[in-house]
């Protein structure tokens, strides 16, 4: 009888310490996840999409690759140009240019330097003009 309760005990004991254990990890390993939101605007092509997504993802140009969003670009001395978003091509020739925004407000730094944060809605408008 005493071995069987030493038994439970310690596998009760066990269990508390691997559940304390696991929980501990899981959020360590979610606290970097961010819900962001990304909205694409063509009013040349009649576009105007949003999507959230929940990623550990560091920068917006890595976000824009990973997901497929951007689908041309290239990497400049002056960091990533885009010039492709959802088979939307910009026009140089018609001054029409991807812009950024961060929850409405034009980004001071290009995409693959802009760091994402939670809660925060990132717009891609493809404007004409310079």
């Amino acid at each position: 009888m005493k071995n069987r309760v030493k038994v439970l005990v310690a596998l009760l004991v066990a269990i508390v310490v691997f559940s304390g254990i696991g929980i501990y990890f899981y959020q360590r390993g979610n606290s970097d996840v961010k819900e962001v939101t990304v909205e694409i605007i063509s009013k040349r092509d009649d576009f105007n999409e949003k999507e959230n997504y929940k990623t550990n993802i560091e920068y917006l140009g890595d976000l824009l690759k990973e997901e497929n969003i951007v689908t041309d670009y290239e990497d400049s001395e002056y960091g990533m140009y885009i010039h492709g978003v959802k088979n939307m091509a910009d026009d140089p020739s018609a001054q029409y240019w991807w812009s950024i925004s961060v929850d409405g407000k034009s980004a001071t730094q290009g995409a693959d330097v802009l760091v994402l944060e939670d809660g925060k809605t990132y717009t891609l408008e493809l404007k004409q003009g310079y």
